[in-house]
């Protein structure tokens, strides 16, 4: 039987491999995927420090963004430092653990990719980053106008 390609399913079937992986590679590191995620973030993405930076870039709710970060404070994988500047932002600082931690997982992803992109030339690839930041900015556009 021969199945057609449904984007909205392949990317859940690539969350799902992530997972999969993070079990195989992570195993007991008793953090949720979007905990693993956030410290990503933090440590390797360089996108920012703050629960708004992270609200920003991945449209999550407000509580789902506050429950994995107090989760994160509770395991020791981040400080939460407030600013100098503005006693209303709060910084959110990995530890030695989890910047190791996001290293780690910074691998697994890298190994996802690889497995995702098996087969595809570099001409490929570039094509598909070149459709996939398009498609990104126009979810962002709608997510923005329609927030969570």
């Amino acid at each position: 039987m021969s199945h057609t390609f449904d984007f909205l399913l392949a990317g859940q079937q690539a969350k799902k491999l992530l997972e999969r992986l993070c079990e195989e590679q992570l195993p007991g590191c008793g953090l949720r995927q979007v905990e693993l995620e956030i410290l990503y973030f933090l440590c390797e993405a360089g996108a920012g420090d703050t629960a708004s930076e992270i609200l920003r870039a991945w449209h999550l709710s407000k509580a789902h963004i506050s429950k994995s970060v107090d989760n994160l404070r509770r395991g020791g994988y981040i400080l939460l430092c407030e600013d100098a500047g503005d006693h209303r932002l709060v910084h959110l600082r990995p530890t030695p653990s989890a910047r190791a931690l996001a290293g780690r997982y910074a691998a697994v992803r890298a190994a996802a990719l690889e497995r995702i992109f098996a087969g595809v030339t570099p001409e490929e690839r570039a094509a598909v980053r070149r459709v996939a930041e398009k498609i990104h900015r126009n979810l962002c556009a709608e997510l923005d106008d329609h927030p969570l």
